[in-house]
């Protein structure tokens, strides 16, 4: 694939401009991004996106709230969360390194007690097989069972029909952290977004609300693949410098504007 020199957007074969910035896509151009073409290992490593360890914090959505219903509530869901983020990086068998450490850092940034990180980790480690055909069957059923246990906890009795929507930020912090764990490897898998589609319909979320989650994902990873792009190129080093505080700038609104979205889930 080929990519402007100038802002790092995606080029199409027969492009002849930059789709988002206009810059003419030239023949030196795009033999440089055939000669990329012909080593994929390089042209992989120069647009992997950085890690982004911005978390969406589930403890600061209850801790300060000074409702009762809602801080019970949170307060019985916040030790089910490591399952969910474990049981997630399952899915595929794989729970490569950057999941493993994504998992690790959401736990320590959301309130999550290492001891309920580590019995997670022991629970289904022995619970679910390795074996590629029956483990997605184990995690499903593993899921709804959890999801039942969280709908009929004693900690949940306290959610009043009057308050149907206290719960959404909540709720939403957890599944832009599951989004945001799918994106750790670079790509979430089907069997990741129906992992998360499941919580969200129990839960139920707005599915506009999580549509929004997997733009911003996308966007972020999108931007973060232009500023490795952009450390890569031959360009001088102050407009790399000026181009990367830019990227910075706009990663930091797409946390801003998910962490808004969180806050007035449910807010008529």
């Amino acid at each position: 694939m080929k990519f402007c020199t100038q802002c790092g957007h995606p080029l199409g074969d027969r492009d002849r401009f930059c789709a988002a910035c206009g810059t003419p896509v030239t023949e030196s151009k795009a033999e440089e991004a055939s000669s990329q073409k012909e080593n994929p290992s390089q042209t992989q490593e120069k647009i992997h996106p950085e890690p982004i360890e911005k978390i969406a914090n589930v403890k600061s959505f209850f801790t300060d709230s000074s409702d009762f219903d809602t801080w019970c509530c949170a307060s019985a869901l916040l030790p089910i969360t490591p399952t969910l983020y474990y049981m997630f990086i399952m899915l595929d068998g794989k729970k490569t390194p950057e999941e493993k450490n994504k998992f690790k850092k959401i736990c320590e940034s959301t309130g999550v007690s290492e001891q309920d990180r580590i019995n997670a980790i022991l629970y289904y480690d022995d619970h679910i097989t390795a074996d590629d055909t029956n483990r997605l069957p184990q995690i499903a059923v593993a899921l709804r069972e959890l999801i039942a246990k969280i709908q009929s906890d004693p900690g949940f009795r306290h959610q009043a029909e009057s308050h149907p929507n206290n719960l959404l930020p909540i709720y939403g912090a957890i599944l832009w952290n599951l989004i945001d764990l799918g994106y750790s490897d670079t790509e979430i898998c089907d069997e990741e977004k129906g992992f998360i589609s499941i919580l969200a319909e129990a839960w139920n979320f707005p599915k506009a609300d999580l549509l929004q989650m997997y733009d911003t994902a996308e966007t972020l990873m999108d931007l973060s693949r232009k500023k490795v792009w952009l450390k890569q190129t031959d360009l001088p080093y102050d407009v790399i410098t000026k181009k990367v505080e830019k990227l910075d700038r706009d990663i930091d609104h797409q946390f801003t504007s998910i962490k808004l979205l969180i806050a007035e889930t449910g807010i008529a």
